[in-house]
């Protein structure tokens, strides 16, 4: 037969219990802290080194620092982005059909030369598209599912100038083994302007 607590082991009890519950509650939150911090501190460790990928927040704000000084600002015709490399097309100044070409890599800007028969339009100003990297990149990251394209083994960014629409990054993904492929244009602004997805 359970003999019945008395007063004073039913009060160790009761203290006992809440104890328990409090040091869980209190491991609790200091795990939820811990989690937080190490989330933090990746993402800021990861950072610089994410910047060799062009197709990354750090990257890409890099490459905008970067490219801004030699070329006196960062008024261009177009650029096309690959995670490893970009090149760029601009007029030239004095010689409007003409256009002059740049490669950048590994933190490097080349001028690759001169061409004629530049097709006449108004620049894009990628110093607009500055402030909305973050925004682009992150449409990037879910572009696979917006466009229904799995597993993209091809991703690359166009900053051009829209007839209809004026400055916009295409995003463009493909599959080379499943033959699907999709793009979606987003404004220097951030607000996306078309999607083509791969079954369409």
């Amino acid at each position: 037969m359970t003999v019945p607590p008395t007063p004073g082991t039913r009060w160790v009890v009761a203290l006992s219990t809440a104890v328990v519950a409090l040091s869980t509650a209190v491991v609790a939150a200091c795990g939820f802290v811990v989690v937080a911090t190490s989330t933090r501190d990746d993402y800021e460790t990861a950072s610089p080194r994410a910047g060799t990928d062009l197709i990354t927040a750090a990257g890409l704000g890099r490459m905008l620092d970067d490219i801004a000084g030699p070329l006196g600002n960062l008024e261009v015709d177009s650029v096309t982005i690959h995670p490893d490399y970009a090149s760029i097309s601009r007029s030239v100044p004095g010689l409007p059909g003409s256009e002059q070409s740049f490669r950048y890599e590994d933190g490097q800007l080349t001028d690759t030369g001169r061409s004629p028969g530049r097709t006449a339009g108004v620049p894009v100003d990628l110093a607009v598209l500055r402030a909305n990297v973050p925004r682009l990149i992150g449409l990037v990251y879910g572009a696979d599912r917006t466009l229904g394209v799995d597993n993209p083994t091809s991703t690359y960014l166009i900053a051009d100038r829209d007839d209809d629409t004026g400055a916009v990054v295409g995003i463009y993904l493909s599959n080379e083994n499943t033959g699907a492929q999709g793009f979606l244009t987003v404004g220097f602004d951030g607000d996306v302007r078309s999607v083509r997805r791969a079954d369409q």
